[in-house]
C-alpha cells in the first residue's frame, strides 16, 4: 500500500469510529480543520520521518536576557498600537465589490514587470463578469502586484483588530474528543499529532484564535458586500475563518483548483462524513480544471446539495493557448521541483544529477514558488556538481518564465508528484514521475499514456529513466 492510501485509510477509519461532527464552536464544525492537519501531519510522519532538533533552551535568566525580553515586549506593544491605527484606516478604505479574489503571492508570477496572479488576473482581463472585483491577499508584504490598487492585504489589519477585540462568550462542544485521541493511539504515526492537538489546545485555538478571526472577516465582508469569494487554497490558518464567515453570511464561496484534486488529497477528496448542514469551513463550490478532478470531488459532493462542482478549465493555461508560444529554447527537459515534504536530497540526489550531467538535452530546473528561500541552496548543490554554469542547465529562466510557455516548448516533463503534470497534459507533454505517488494522484494520465513511472527508490531507476528518454525521443 502506498503512503497516501495508508493516510486516507487512517482518516476514514477515524471518521467511521469517532463522533467527529460533535466538535463545534458557535455551531461551526471543527473536524475539517482537525482532519486536514492530521492529513498533513501524517504526510510528514510517514513520508519524511520524524525530525528532532539539537537545540536545548537551557535556563538563562541573567540580566542580558531579561533586558532582551523587556525590549521585545516594548517592540510588540508598539507594533500592536501601530496595527490598531492601521486597522481602522484600512477598513475605512475597503470598497464595495461583487467579487473578492482570495490569494497569496505564491500564486503570482513575474509577468509584465509586475507580480501577476496567474489564475485571477487573466480572468479580470478577459472576462467582463469580473470587472467589479478586489483582492484579499494573505501572507504578503509586497507592493508590486499587477493592478495593485485593487489589492488589499489583510495581515496587519487582522493583527490590529485582534489587539482591540474583546472576547465574547463562545459555545464550545468537544464531546468525544478524548476518545478520538485515545483511538489515534492504535496508529504509531499519530503520536506527534495527538500531543499537539490536545483537547486543551483545540479549545484554546477555537475560542481565542478562530472565532475572533471569524468576527474580523464578518466585519470585512459586511463592508465589502460581495456576492462571491473565489479562493486559491482554502486550507490555511487565516482562510478557514474567512470561508466560515462568508458561508455564514450567505456569500458564495468558490475554491479554484490549483493542483491535483483526488480522493487521496484529504482537503478535497473523500469527505464522506459531512453532515446535512455542511461544514462551514469548506467552500461550497469547486472550480475544476478537468473531468477527472471534477468527478473525484463529485463522488462525495453529489450526496449533499450544499456543495457543487463545475468544470471551468485552467485560466492560466487557457490564456496561453490563445497566445504566441515562441520561446528562447525548444526540445528541452523540464524538471519541476517541489517544496517540503519532499526533501532536496531526494529531488537533487546524485542519481538525478548524474543523469542531468550525461544528458544530451538541455534541462530546465524549475523551483516551486515556496522554494524561493531555498534558491541559493539549490544553486549551491548544482554548482557543487559542476552543473550551474553549464549551457545544459537553466534555473533562472525555468523558474521565472510562465509554466505554460515552458510546457509548450519542452519535449518532456519530469517531477516527483507535482500538479504541473496536469498542466503538461493539456499541452500533450508526457510526464515521468519519480515517485509512486503519481500512480495514485494521476491514474488518468497513466491510462492515457501521458505519464510514466521511474521509481526513484528502485535499483533500476537510472536505467528505466534512460529507457524512457530513448522511447519518447
Amino acid at each position: 500500500m502506498d503512503s497516501r492510501s495508508q493516510i486516507r485509510d487512517i482518516i476514514l477509519d477515524v471518521e467511521r469510529n469517532c463522533n467527529v461532527n460533535n466538535w463545534k464552536v458557535n455551531d461551526i464544525h471543527l473536524w475539517p480543520y482537525i482532519r486536514i492537519h492530521l492529513f498533513f501531519n501524517l504526510i510528514d510522519e510517514i513520508e519524511i520521518g520524524k525530525t528532532t532538533s539539537s537545540y536545548k533552551p537551557g535556563n538563562k535568566k541573567n540580566s542580558k536576557y531579561i533586558y532582551r525580553g523587556f525590549k521585545k515586549k516594548i517592540r510588540k506593544t508598539l507594533e500592536c498600537i501601530n496595527s490598531v491605527f492601521f486597522f481602522f484606516n484600512w477598513i475605512k478604505n475597503i470598497p464595495n465589490r461583487q467579487t473578492v479574489f482570495v490569494s497569496s503571492n505564491s500564486f503570482r508570477v513575474n509577468y509584465r514587470n509586475k507580480r501577476f496572479n496567474r489564475f485571477f488576473d487573466v480572468l479580470v482581463e478577459d472576462e467582463q463578469a469580473y470587472s467589479n472585483y478586489m483582492y484579499l491577499e494573505y501572507g504578503s508584504t509586497l507592493t508590486d502586484q499587477y493592478k495593485h490598487e485593487n489589492v488589499f492585504k489583510f495581515g496587519f489589519a487582522l493583527k490590529g483588530f485582534l489587539c482591540t477585540h474583546i472576547r465574547k462568550k463562545t459555545k464550545l462542544s468537544l464531546d468525544g474528543y478524548d476518545y478520538f485521541l485515545s483511538y489515534l493511539e492504535r496508529y504509531e504515526y499519530c503520536k506527534k499529532f495527538s500531543n499537539k492537538f490536545s483537547k486543551a489546545y483545540i479549545s484554546q485555538w477555537a475560542k481565542t484564535i478562530f472565532i475572533p478571526k471569524v468576527i474580523f472577516f464578518k466585519k470585512i465582508l459586511r463592508r465589502i458586500s460581495p456576492k462571491e469569494l473565489i479562493i486559491l487554497c482554502y486550507y490555511t490558518e487565516d482562510i478557514y475563518p474567512l470561508v466560515a464567515a462568508a458561508n455564514n453570511l450567505g456569500v458564495s464561496t468558490i475554491e479554484m483548483q490549483h493542483g491535483p484534486q483526488n480522493k487521496y488529497h484529504l482537503a478535497y477528496g473523500s469527505w464522506y462524513a459531512i453532515p446535512k448542514t455542511g461544514y462551514d469551513i469548506l467552500p461550497r463550490i469547486y472550480w475544476c480544471w478537468d473531468d477527472f478532478s471534477a468527478n473525484e470531488i463529485k463522488e462525495w459532493a453529489d450526496s449533499n446539495s450544499i456543495y457543487s462542482v463545475e468544470k471551468y478549465g485552467n485560466p492560466w493555461v487557457d490564456y496561453w493557448n490563445k497566445k504566441s508560444k515562441s520561446y528562447i529554447s525548444k526540445d528541452f527537459i523540464l524538471y519541476t521541483l517541489q517544496p517540503l515534504p519532499i526533501p532536496l536530497d531526494v529531488l537533487l540526489h546524485n542519481k538525478i544529477l548524474n543523469i542531468i550531467k550525461t544528458s544530451k538535452k538541455k534541462w530546465f530546473i524549475r523551483l516551486h514558488p515556496r522554494q524561493w528561500n531555498d534558491k541559493e541552496k539549490i544553486k549551491a548543490i548544482l554548482e557543487k556538481h559542476s552543473l550551474l554554469d553549464t549551457v545544459n542547465v537553466d534555473v533562472d529562466n525555468a523558474t521565472v518564465d510562465p509554466l505554460p510557455l515552458l510546457l509548450a516548448n519542452c519535449s518532456l516533463h519530469i517531477t516527483y508528484s507535482s500538479g504541473s503534470a496536469l498542466e503538461a497534459s493539456y499541452f500533450g507533454v508526457k510526464t515521468i514521475f519519480i515517485d509512486k505517488m503519481g500512480l495514485s494522484y494521476y491514474p488518468h494520465l497513466f491510462r492515457n499514456k501521458l505519464a510514466f513511472l521511474a521509481d526513484f527508490n528502485s535499483d533500476d531507476f537510472t536505467t528505466t529513466l534512460e529507457d524512457y528518454f530513448k522511447a519518447i525521443d
